[in-house]
Parts: C-alpha cells; structure tokens; sequence
C-alpha cells in the first residue's frame, strides 16, 4: 500500500458543509462512553482510531478505495504491539474506535481549538463530511475543549453541544488513575495517538518528575488535578449562559449509567436524529467508579470544599 497524502486531493474539501456536534466534558468525566455508545447508533459520522493515526492520508485513501486496506495495516499493527484495550479504561483497541480530535490539532499536551488551528479543525470535519458520504452530523469530542467551549461555538455557531458531568472527586480519582498508569508504563497505544507522550515515555528525566508531582508520597498532586477539575467546572457555570439555550443540553454522567436507555433516547431527540441500530443499551454499561484512592478518600472535606456551588447545581451529595 501506498502512503499517497492528502494534500493531492484538499480540493474536494471546497465548500463542504456539515452539521457538527460536540461532547464536552473534562476527562475522565464519561466522555469516551458516551461517545462510544451514540456512535454505535450509526446516526453520526466519528472520527476513529484509524483517523487519527493516519490523518495525513485518510482522503487519499478514500479516493483510492484503499480504506480497507489501510484499516487492517493498522489492526496489524496493533496485534504487533500486543494491544487489545486502551489500557486506562478497558476500551478496545481497533482501527474503528471513536477517538478525540486533539490528537489531530498539534503536538501539544493540552490540544483545544483556537485561532492558530481552527482552520484544521474545519478540515477535520470537511474530511470527515466527505468520507462518510451522507450528512449526518458529526459527532465529535475532545476533553480540553472544555475550557473553551465559549470559543468552539463561536467557530461553529450551528454546532449542538452536549456537556457531560461527573462527581468531581469520581473525575479526580480517575483522573489519578489514568495519569499514573501512563506514567509507570509506557502505553502504546497512547504513544500512537500523542507525539508528546511518545517522547515523554522515552525520558527517564521527565518521567522521575511526573511520578514525583503525581506520587502518594507528596501533596503536590493537590495543586494539580484537583485545581483542573475546578477550573472546568467554574468554567461552565460562568459560561454556559453565552450559548443559545435550544443548541445545548447538558446530563450526568450518574443517570447515563443509572437510565441509558433513556439518557441516549432524550439525547437523540434532543439533536433530532433516529438510532439506524437498537442497541441493548443497559448492557453497554459496567459499573466504573473505581475504589478511592487512598489520599483520595483521607482529603475528601478538603478536596470537596471548594465544588460546592458545582455539587448544589448539580445535584450532587457531597
């Protein structure tokens, strides 16, 4: 198989017109489930795994017939890796998994749309528009928008937003969790979808330093994490008021778990679009909070004080 680029073939990007629709949730917060499960409903167009990987080529591809190709190219090179699931979240491992954009934005650690890439953004979704071959909306998410989803709309004025919460200190420990997890091993699969991490992974100086902010041993993790949490959250209730009321519904992340049937029915009404799958919704779903880290548990008054407005507007006990 040829490794032909895009750039012979941006011309069909001219004038592509699509109907976008964002996830906005911080990490940790569910996101990739929800993803998952609206994109089994074959009502959207995702951006996946093999996307992302090979997004210098995925029109070219296309054009070519050599989709099929290209994706067991990459599920091979999976198995070579011995990957089968994403490691921080069980998620599997397959050229077709719904991915984040961000990894497509630039070599960054913290990927959001702003003024320097919009125009990418806009041909990811043109991409997306032509490979797909009808207009369904695209359906799209990328944890670090939701420090900028103000800005996000305003490229996208007819964008629908879905934002998703969590229990701030469930997002927390998770949160943890993944941070350490990628940092004690190298992961693969995230060495594929992130540049930064690749490099990181292969230096001993830099990952001595990541373990000690995010060690047990020492609070600085508290500086971080949490701080982040909080950010996001104060960051949707000073801003949600800017966007259109009808272009947005927000959920939780508890009543997703606890009603999936219904959750996904409201949302799919919300955005005007019929599931082309009956999916068995409940069985979609496995329990996934996780025991409290230990330095979790021990700080919970603490960690919780300031998310108090968050936890009351959200419904949630402390």
């Amino acid at each position: 198989m040829t490794n032909e680029p895009d750039s012979s073939f941006l011309h069909l990007l001219n004038g592509v017109t699509f109907r976008p629709v964002f996830i906005i949730g911080d990490h940790r917060s569910g996101t990739t489930l929800l993803y998952k499960i609206l994109a089994e409903t074959r009502s959207f167009h995702v951006l996946t795994a093999y996307h992302v990987i090979d997004y210098n080529q995925i029109l070219a591809n296309y054009c070519a017939g050599r989709e099929p190709e290209a994706k067991q190219a990459l599920a091979a090179r999976f198995a070579a890796l011995g990957l089968s699931n994403r490691v921080i979240d069980s998620m599997p491992v397959i050229p077709d998994a719904p991915e984040e954009y961000g990894f497509i934005l630039g070599d960054s650690r913290r990927p959001h749309v702003r003024p320097a890439n919009r125009e990418r953004m806009v041909e990811i979704c043109r991409k997306l528009r032509v490979i797909g071959q009808s207009d369904k909306p695209l359906l799209l998410k990328n944890p670090w928008d939701v420090l900028s989803f103000v800005y996000l709309k305003s490229c996208f004025p007819d964008a629908k937003l879905i934002f998703l919460h969590r229990h701030p200190l469930a997002v927390i420990n998770s949160q943890m969790r993944a941070i350490r997890s990628l940092i004690e091993v190298r992961n693969e699969y995230t060495a594929l979808m992130a540049k930064w991490y690749a490099r990181m992974s292969k230096s001993p100086a830099e990952l001595a330093w990541m373990r000690l902010l995010f060690s047990s041993r020492v609070p600085l993790w508290k500086k971080i994490v949490p701080r982040h949490v909080l950010r996001a959250n104060r960051y949707f209730a000073e801003n949600i008021g800017s966007i259109p009321k009808q272009d947005w519904t927000s959920l939780r992340y508890e009543d997703l778990c606890r009603n999936p049937r219904r959750t996904i029915e409201n949302l799919l009404a919300f955005l005007e679009v019929s599931p082309e799958a009956v999916l068995p919704y409940e069985s979609m779903i496995a329990a996934r909070d996780p025991e409290l880290l230990p330095e979790i548990a021990h700080s919970r008054n603490q960690l919780l004080k300031p998310f108090r407005p968050y936890l009351s507007a959200h419904g949630y006990d402390e």
